[in-house]
């Protein structure tokens, strides 16, 4: 295999939960992939993890949610339980009574076997979809392509490459992301099996117990199987990792010794099916890892993706389990992505005057060029850039945010005016500025950004507007300390002397003839403005106050 160099469109490193997905939601739209993985089979790293609403909507979009839901129980809450006192500290409640007739609703969250989940995403693809002992050791750049370099020599030339490969991402490495922080802690994991007619004893309930610095979960799969982990600071219970976690790297434990020192630490209150659950385990289903994350600003400010290269899962945003969203977060990027690509690439295939990018046909240079830059749009962080952080530009961002869409802001710190007056109609914005349910299209979690100084703290002034030029379908706004912006969609709200308005080509504004004079009055604790709740105007001699 050594010195052949193979050319496909898509390349996705990863079969992991990312990986697949992106590579499945890409196989719905037409698209095909090739997916890259260093194992010899379907890596497993873990035994299940919570699906929530999110996860569910993904899955649903992807076609395979109603076949993972017949297998998996649906859980209807929550219990957390003191291992001090013994004794329930709060309860949660996941039904609402407004489920579908498939189970599912608006809080539907399960606990979905991982092995499984990757078998069925798999299965669902076409057959040579997922090359397996696929090794990447070497990303080189070829003109607008990428050349893939695997360990066992060969060569794979790609139009687009997407990085779903970890933690610990060769393709987040090449693009600069910095690598994970460990965070202190580590977690133990496992999954017991019962026996037919045995019982588990815990229903449909999420139980989560806390105390000393530790925190374990024990989360029904079905009726045959219980997932659990046991999660602890490092600095409060030292002794069975050694110094290299503080690096990422965790030492071979035998499993033996994860269940005792498991059970030595749940706590002399911890519940009888508890203790039986982490008993009943077998070792070979029993793993430990470091807990790792990269920082939110990190990511944000990040080189998440050049041009045509970009990254998605744990390559992206590796998370505490926390809030156990990792796996549903996964399977939205996959989503999210294939729309994004899908949306530059069949539109370009579409174009009667376009050769066909997805099949074996030699395109000519502006070809390529074109879907070189139709890729990189597609990957484009910055959907919405509002220019001027004034009124309207801080209402639209805000309003964008409530129905879950980012936007950035652009300002350079004005203040004109101090005060003014709000009327009735000013007054429902405001309420619906407060009111709207902040919902995304899978997600529903809003995410939205106001910049005012750049990551490395640069004077405001810097952030104003020169020029906007076009670049294909989108906007370049040209900054006065020498940075590009490039967005989808822009709007103006730079005020009375606009930027973007001149650039639109609107005639300025015209000089009514008069002029106003503001001012603000800070009246002290003890004294009395005597105006009451009461606005007082004075009109004389061409002169209104």
């Amino acid at each position: 295999m050594k010195g052949r160099v193979e050319s496909t469109d898509i390349v996705i490193v990863g079969a992991g939960i990312a990986g697949l997905s992106t590579s499945l939601g890409l196989h719905r739209l037409g698209l095909g992939s090739l997916v890259l993985e260093t194992s010899d089979c379907l890596r497993v790293t873990g035994f299940a993890f919570l699906t929530w609403a999110n996860g569910w909507k993904a899955l649903d979009a992807l076609g395979i949610a109603d076949a993972l839901r017949q297998q998996h129980e649906l859980l209807e809450g929550l219990v957390a339980i003191s291992t001090i006192t013994g004794r329930p500290t709060s309860e949660i409640l996941f039904t609402n009574g407004q489920e579908n007739s498939t189970g599912g609703g608006r809080h539907e969250v399960r606990s979905v076997g991982r092995k499984l989940l990757l078998e069925t995403l798999a299965n669902e693809l076409p057959h040579g979809t997922i090359r397996f002992n696929s090794k990447v050791v070497l990303i080189e750049e070829d003109g607008h392509s990428k050349l893939i370099h695997l360990a066992d020599g060969s060569v794979i030339k790609t139009k687009v490459l997407i990085g779903c490969d970890g933690v610990n991402s060769v393709v987040a490495k090449w693009l600069g992301l910095q690598e994970a922080t460990f965070i202190g802690r580590a977690t133990i994991r496992g999954l017991a099996s019962f026996e037919e007619g045995e019982d588990h004893h815990f229903g449909s309930s999420f139980l989560q117990l806390f105390g000393k610095g530790c925190r374990s979960g024990f989360v029904p799969c079905n009726k045959k199987t219980v997932h659990w982990f046991f999660q602890y600071n490092s600095a409060t219970l030292p002794g069975l990792f050694s110094d290299s976690i503080v690096v990422g790297h965790v030492e071979e434990e035998e499993p033996s010794k994860l269940k005792q020192y498991v059970l030595d630490n749940l706590g002399e209150k911890a519940p009888k099916e508890v203790i039986d659950v982490v008993k009943k385990t077998n070792l070979g289903s029993i793993i430990s890892s470091p807990l790792r994350t990269r920082m939110p600003w990190k990511v944000y400010f990040g080189n998440i993706y050049r041009n045509n290269v970009c990254v998605a899962g744990d390559a992206l945003h590796p998370m505490t389990p926390d809030i156990g969203q990792g796996a549903c977060a996964a399977l939205e990027d996959g989503i999210i992505l294939a729309r994004c690509l899908g949306q530059a690439l069949l539109s370009l295939s579409r174009n009667p005057t376009s050769k066909s990018v997805f099949k074996d046909e030699v395109i000519s240079d502006r070809e390529e060029e074109e879907l070189y830059y139709r890729v990189e749009e597609g990957l484009e962080e910055e959907d919405t850039v509002i220019v001027g952080a004034g009124i309207a530009g801080l209402a639209t961002s805000l309003g964008l945010h409530r129905i879950g869409l980012k936007s950035l802001v652009l300002e350079n710190l004005r203040v004109t005016g101090f005060a003014f007056t709000t009327f009735t109609n000013a007054w429902k914005a405001l309420d619906d500025l407060g009111r709207l349910v902040a919902t995304s299209t899978i997600s529903g979690i809003p995410t939205s950004h106001t910049s005012f100084t750049d990551p490395q703290g640069n004077s405001p002034q810097e952030h104003e507007i020169r020029c906007v030029g076009r670049k294909g379908y989108a906007k370049l706004i040209h900054l006065a300390d020498g940075s590009v912006i490039k967005t989808r969609v822009l709007i103006g709200c730079d005020g009375v002397n606009s930027v973007v308005a001149k650039w639109l080509g609107l005639q300025e504004p015209v000089f009514a003839g008069r002029t106003s004079i503001r001012g603000h009055a800070v009246i002290s604790e003890n004294e009395g403005h005597c105006f009451g709740p009461t606005f007082l105007q004075f009109f004389r001699d061409g002169c209104r106050s």
